[in-house]
């Protein structure tokens, strides 16, 4: 059904993650000064976003910082 019609079989009502789980992601940024981290990009087309992001490990956590690019070299100028 997806491949065919791009109209995956989901339900969108059910839960992925319970409200405990949801909370417990709220946590303190940790300081990532002088910290050694694996770079990632994702390239953009010509209509779309670009996204970089960093991955560090610290402790036993593994931080991920990301931040998404707007293309705006196809919108027209005002």
């Amino acid at each position: 059904m997806t491949n065919r019609m791009n109209l995956p079989e989901v339900d969108l009502a059910k839960s992925v993650a319970s409200w405990e789980d949801i909370l417990a992601t709220n946590r303190p940024f940790p300081d990532l000064s002088h910290r050694t981290c694996v770079g990632g990009l994702d390239f953009a087309s010509i209509k779309d976003f670009a996204a970089v992001g960093l991955l560090f490990k610290v402790g036993e956590d593994y931080v991920w910082k990301s931040h998404s690019f707007v293309n705006d070299f196809w919108m027209p100028l005002r």
